[in-house]
C-alpha cells in the first residue's frame, strides 16, 4: 500500500490556502459602508450596505447627489449639511473608534487651502453627553495646507492627538482617497494608498456614541450642536473594527468594497 503522507500534506496545504484566502478578504471586520449613492425615498437616510447602520441625512436631498469617484457622491455645503448616526442600546459596531483597532476610509474632493477648508471634519465620532470626546479626520486646523488632520480628545479634555498633519495633499479640488488606521498605539494616515504619516496614539477607551460625516455632532438627540462643517464632495465611506494592512488599503482604493458583503464567523480580535 502506498504511503498517504504526501496526500495528507497536499490536503493540509490546500486547507491552508483556503484559510489564507479567507483571511485576505478585505471585507472582514467591515462595520459599515456608506456608498453615498442615494437617499431613501422618504428623504431621511442614506444606506449602509454592509450592516444597516443607515446615516440620517441633515439638510441634504437628491440635489446634493453628484458624480462621484464611484457612482454618485454627496456634496456638502460647509454650512448646514451633514450625516449622523447615534448608537443605541444594541451594539451595532458604531462608533468604530470604541474598538481597540479600527480603520476609517473615504474618498473626497475638497476645497483648496485658503478657500474655506479650515479645521473642517470629514469624519467624526463624538459624545452626546459632553463636547470633549472627539475622534476626527479632517482638514488642516489653520488652513495652512491641504493635508489630512487628525484630532483626538478624551472625556477629560486632554488632546491625545493634537492636530497632527500628514504631508501629502488630500484637499485640492481633486479626488483623493484617505485612510486612517489605528493599531498597537499608532495611528497611520494613508493618502491615495500611500503611507503618509504614523502618529503615536493612546487607544485607552473613552465614551463616544455619535458617528458623523461632514461635521462634528454633539449633544442630546434633538438638540444637536453641530460644528466644523466640511465643504466638498465625499464618497465611499467605510469603517472597519480592525486595522487594515497597507496592501488592503491599496486594494480598497483600487477596487472599492465588493458587494454584497458576506457574513463572517466571529473572531477574537483581542485576547482577554
Amino acid at each position: 500500500m502506498k504511503p498517504t503522507h504526501s496526500r495528507t500534506a497536499l490536503v493540509l496545504a490546500a486547507s491552508a490556502l483556503v484559510v489564507q484566502a479567507q483571511a485576505q478578504d478585505v471585507r472582514k471586520g467591515l462595520v459599515s459602508y456608506w456608498p453615498l449613492d442615494s437617499i431613501s425615498g422618504d428623504g431621511l437616510t442614506t444606506p449602509d450596505i454592509a450592516s444597516g447602520n443607515h446615516m440620517t441625512v441633515n439638510f441634504l436631498s437628491a440635489a446634493n447627489l453628484t458624480t462621484g469617484r464611484h457612482g454618485q457622491a454627496m456634496s456638502f455645503d460647509g454650512f448646514f449639511t451633514y450625516l449622523s448616526y447615534r448608537a443605541g442600546a444594541v451594539d451595532t459596531g458604531l462608533p468604530v473608534s470604541r474598538s481597540p483597532e479600527y480603520t476609517i476610509m473615504f474618498w473626497t474632493k475638497g476645497l483648496v487651502a485658503g478657500t474655506g477648508a479650515t479645521d473642517d471634519r470629514v469624519f467624526s465620532e463624538s459624545y452626546s453627553q459632553s463636547n470633549n470626546p472627539l475622534v476626527n479626520v479632517g482638514t488642516h486646523n489653520t488652513g495652512a495646507s491641504n493635508t489630512v488632520n487628525i484630532y483626538v480628545r478624551d472625556l477629560g479634555g486632554a488632546a491625545r492627538v493634537n492636530h497632527l498633519q500628514g504631508s501629502l495633499e488630500a484637499y485640492n479640488d481633486e479626488w483623493h482617497h484617505v485612510a486612517y488606521v489605528v493599531a498597537n498605539g499608532t495611528g497611520t494616515i494613508y493618502v491615495d494608498g500611500v503611507l503618509d504619516r504614523a502618529i503615536p496614539y493612546n487607544t485607552a477607551p473613552f465614551p463616544v456614541d455619535i458617528t458623523s460625516i461632514g461635521a462634528i455632532v454633539r449633544g442630546p438627540e434633538g438638540a444637536d450642536a453641530v460644528a466644523a462643517h466640511y465643504t466638498g464632495l465625499i464618497d465611499e465611506v467605510g469603517v472597519w473594527e480592525r486595522a487594515l494592512t497597507a496592501a488592503e488599503v491599496a486594494e480598497v482604493k483600487e477596487n472599492r468594497v465588493a458587494t454584497p458583503v458576506p457574513a463572517f464567523a466571529p473572531e477574537i480580535a483581542l485576547q482577554p
